[in-house]
């Protein structure tokens, strides 16, 4: 069986994909998909998901130009400005 950690390390791998551009159906999982076996079939449907599950976390927040940090001093979150009319963040 999978942990929360080899899920949530998927999850990454997938927002790092979607970082250096990858698209969606890049998934590396996609290409080693297992045959036969149930148990080795949900391992791979979970990564995969994981994966991503990441990917479109991250496309989501590029995509809507909105993102949030930690500030120590001041206001916790920040709002960045929506998008142009071409999808592109405002600078």
């Amino acid at each position: 069986m999978i942990d929360l950690e080899e899920i949530i390390d998927w999850q990454q791998r997938g927002i790092n994909a979607r970082v250096m551009g990858l698209a969606a159906e890049e998934n590396p999982l996609l290409k080693l998909r297992p045959v036969g076996c149930k148990r080795k079939m949900g391992e791979w449907q979970i990564k995969s998901d994981a994966w991503l599950f990441g990917w479109t976390i991250e496309d989501q927040m590029r995509r809507s130009c909105v993102g949030y940090y930690y500030q120590p001093v001041g206001t916790i979150l920040r709002a960045y400005p929506a998008p142009n009319s071409r999808g592109e963040c405002a600078t």
